[in-house]
């Protein structure tokens, strides 16, 4: 009897695992399609992207275009004949010895502000509360430090530009020690979160 009950538990056991694994077999085949489907996706984003011009490939001019942008230049230098200019620009170029370029200062950034130019400007001024509660009586006003923004406020586009001043004592009063520096505090929006 025991052994007709073993064999029962383990049939039973037979027939959860074949269950279990059917179950498992369509999951995969589920899995598999919907991985099909990725793959196509993907293959057709990349080709949509491989079809877009990406930013930092310069725009293509026809040649001829091109050739007539260049005869206007020459045409635009010519005061003289070409060949005239040429001989005097190689033989000056004989003439000085080879200078070793100037010194490069600090890199400046290829941003360009030509964007800003139409966008209106909305001015803020941060005094110190030191300078503010004596009215500025007592101090000198140092360089301010300035900083511009662009802000997108109720559909359009605008340039803020918030001047934090920066301000030295040049009298003793009140127990203050001359020369003492101080800063408008940093706006909320400039601090990292």
């Amino acid at each position: 009897m025991r052994a007709d009950e073993e064999r029962q538990r383990l049939h039973t056991t037979i027939l959860q695992l074949r269950a279990e694994t059917a179950s498992l077999t369509a999951q995969l085949k589920e899995m598999a399609k919907v991985n099909e489907l990725q793959a196509a996706d993907l293959a057709r984003l990349k080709k949509v992207i491989d079809g877009q011009r990406q930013p930092n490939q310069p725009e293509r001019i026809n040649e001829d275009s091109l050739q007539l942008a260049f005869e206007s230049v020459v045409k635009g230098l010519e005061s003289r004949p070409l060949a005239e200019a040429a001989e005097l620009a190689k033989a000056a170029a004989d003439a000085q010895p080879a200078a070793t370029p100037p010194p490069k200062g600090p890199r400046k950034g290829n941003r360009r502000e030509l964007w800003k130019a139409g966008l209106p400007v909305i001015e803020e001024r941060i005094v110190p509360d030191e300078v503010q509660a004596c009215g500025g009586a007592g101090w000198r006003e140092l360089e301010p430090e300035v900083t511009e923004r662009v802000a997108f406020r109720r559909s359009r586009f605008e340039v803020i530009r918030t001047t934090r001043t920066r301000w030295v004592r040049v009298s003793e009063d009140e127990g203050a020690t001359k020369g003492q520096i101080v800063a408008a505090p940093v706006p909320d929006w400039a601090l990292p979160r």
